[in-house]
């Protein structure tokens, strides 16, 4: 049971975390918007390290199935 209510209190943390964040990068953005029209290259460079950040994050997640990626387990054919 301890194993759902890590799971629920995480994804509630994830959430939260989410939605505030949303906020505050949008107030921020329209904050930016009005004071200059051109993005700067702090902005950029910050756009594009998160970028390179996710796609990192998501070629290097492990295969939960634990297999070797073709949909077949190994040792059970």
């Amino acid at each position: 049971m301890s194993n759902g209510l890590f799971s629920r209190r995480n994804a509630v943390v994830g959430w939260l975390a989410l939605t505030v964040g949303r906020r505050m990068f949008k107030l921020r953005g329209i904050e930016t918007a009005k004071k200059s029209r051109r993005p700067g290259k702090k902005s950029l460079a910050v756009l594009l390290a998160g970028a390179a950040g996710a796609v990192m994050f998501w070629k290097t997640r492990p295969d939960h199935d634990g297999g070797d990626g073709d949909g077949h387990d190994a040792g059970l054919h």
